[in-house]
């Protein structure tokens, strides 16, 4: 299962991924857990939908699958590298995902970051864009190195410029 987002998108996660075996913290889970899962150290998704759930509920491997409808808070697996909102209450988890991450450059990834209701949410951070076709990109510091090539190559910019359509087949 492809994850429901542009090609850009994938590829921006799958080279974002590649830099080193991160931790990845997902609220709402779908296609990206099932095709990212492989590709990271260690992969938590907190699902809402109780019937999505018991679907993928048995992916294994790095991946640990929890059922929850309430914003999540950190409960003994440690901080994360990567933090991905593609699932509901995206402002609450925004502001929630402070306390998941590992350290200052950490990055939180919101998609569907087209849609400006979160873009207050993400402005609470220190350091936010826009990247690839449909993420919002936050940190508490500006990233540098290798993972400000990555964002760089997929188009990083200020919330001024407008988001690109969305086509899944881009």
């Amino acid at each position: 299962m492809k994850p429901w987002m542009s090609v850009r998108d994938v590829s921006f996660l799958t080279e974002l991924f590649k830099l080193w075996h991160m931790t990845v913290f997902e609220w709402g889970s779908g296609g990206s857990t099932i095709y990212f899962k492989d590709k990271t150290r260690k992969w938590l998704s907190i699902e809402h939908d109780p019937l999505w759930y018991h679907r993928i509920k048995e992916l294994g491997g790095n991946v640990l699958l929890c059922q929850n409808n309430k914003i999540y808070t950190n409960r003994g697996f440690g901080a994360f590298d990567v933090i991905l909102i593609d699932g509901r209450d995206r402002n609450d988890c925004i502001y929630a995902a402070d306390k998941l991450l590992f350290n200052d450059r950490s990055l939180i990834l919101v998609h569907d970051g087209r849609r400006k209701h979160y873009h207050d949410a993400a402005q609470s951070f220190l350091w936010h864009r826009k990247v690839g076709d449909d993420f919002l990109v936050m940190s508490k510091k500006e990233p540098g190195g290798a993972v400000l090539e990555v964002l760089l190559k997929f188009g990083l910019r200020d919330f001024s410029e407008p988001s690109v359509p969305w086509d899944p087949e881009h």
